[in-house]
């Protein structure tokens, strides 16, 4: 199970490394994903941003935006977003797939519910 310290620990790493990779957070944009993800018209899946009818967080963001990235299995490509924007970082893209998946340090898969709170407590961030 996920708890409020697994949660706050993601949005200090997140927001570390958006400060490192000097990105700016919009927080209308990181709502509206937020928003999607808990909207129940996506199924989550893991391992591949889309497969059988299935998404991860990043596959339900480049959906929700019309990205059709060229890496459709794992992350999406950088160039596809403004070179400010959070997701155009590697970086930032591997911890939510790692949310997602369960996969790096972490080890535990996030529900599109729990990478939704961390999302929100970064757009909050954003705006402070």
């Amino acid at each position: 199970m996920i708890t409020r310290t697994d949660i706050e620990k993601e949005v200090k790493d997140l927001i570390r490394l958006i400060s490192e990779h000097e990105k700016k957070i919009d927080a209308d944009d990181l709502r509206s994903w937020a928003s999607d993800l808990r909207s129940g018209r996506f199924k989550q899946g893991r391992n591949y941003l889309e497969a059988n009818g299935c998404h991860c967080c990043l596959g339900v963001y480049g959906e929700t935006h019309g990205i059709e990235s060229k890496f459709r299995e794992h992350l999406l490509a950088e160039e596809d977003f403004p070179v400010d924007h959070i997701l155009s970082s590697e970086d930032v893209q591997l911890v939510f797939l790692s949310m997602n998946d369960g996969t790096g340090p972490f080890k535990k898969k996030f529900s599109f519910n729990e990478i939704a709170d961390v999302i929100e407590q970064i757009a909050e961030a954003g705006e402070s």
